[in-house]
């Protein structure tokens, strides 16, 4: 993999547009939503941008017939289709973003430690939060 310095952006300029990046696919992806169903039809699911369960349906009244066991395997069903679609398409737009291809699956993302990750810009000078405050005050897509 190439040194992390590769990666950050030549000027305060750059830095900015990259800052503008990431706030739109924030805000993309935090109104990303999926519904699926499952095979038999019996129950549609909606998850949300990370993956988490927003919305549940039975379509019809076949889970009325269906056996507890029958009923939990659609619904997982359902529930693993959608959180592969969005994970899909949160790898693909950040994928996109930072041209760094595939991205790391649901387990990794739940482990990485972001203060790691920025610590040796912020031993190099880079005032990251100070960055991230004249980015909001240009009004460049900034989130508080």
């Amino acid at each position: 993999m190439e040194d992390w310095k590769s990666f950050l952006p030549k000027n305060e300029s750059d830095l900015l547009a990259q800052w503008d990046q990431l706030q739109k696919a924030r805000t993309d992806l935090l109104a990303l939503s999926v519904t699926r169903r499952s095979a038999d039809a019996s129950v549609e699911v909606t998850c949300d941008g990370q993956g988490e369960l927003s919305g549940l349906r039975f379509l019809n009244d076949k889970y009325r017939t269906m056996s507890s066991k029958q009923l939990a395997a659609s619904v997982l069903e359902a529930v693993t289709e959608a959180r592969r679609h969005v994970h899909g398409q949160v790898q693909e737009r950040m994928g996109d973003l930072v041209g760094l291809g595939a991205l790391p699956g649901w387990e990794e993302l739940g482990e990485f430690d972001w203060n790691d990750f920025l610590k040796p810009m912020r031993e190099e000078g880079y005032d990251l939060d100070a960055l991230a405050d004249r980015a909001k005050k240009k009004g460049t897509g900034g989130h508080a």
